[in-house]
């Protein structure tokens, strides 16, 4: 069963979990294909890979604050279920 935002969500905790963090994770960065109903990350230039940061609260934290502030900067903060997602 697809569920966006579990999906979504699950695609940040696999980064997470391997201790890999785009520190400038925003909407641009997210590729969507509605047929295949799977997420892409792309542009990668600001990634901090460290396998001693697995599930790291600081890096996982600026991660999704970046993330939460290009939601808003698109003016999505109200079609995005960030409530959801998180």
């Amino acid at each position: 069963d697809f569920n966006f935002y579990e999906d979504l969500k699950k695609c940040f905790e696999v980064l997470f979990s391997n201790g890999i963090y785009n520190m400038d994770m925003n909407l641009k960065n997210i590729i969507y294909n509605n047929k295949t109903k799977k997420f892409s990350f792309i542009d990668f230039d600001k990634l901090v890979i460290d396998s001693a940061k697995k599930n790291d609260r600081e890096y996982s934290n600026s991660v999704l604050r970046k993330f939460k502030k290009s939601i808003n900067k698109y003016n999505l903060h109200k079609k995005f279920r960030w409530d959801k997602f998180i």
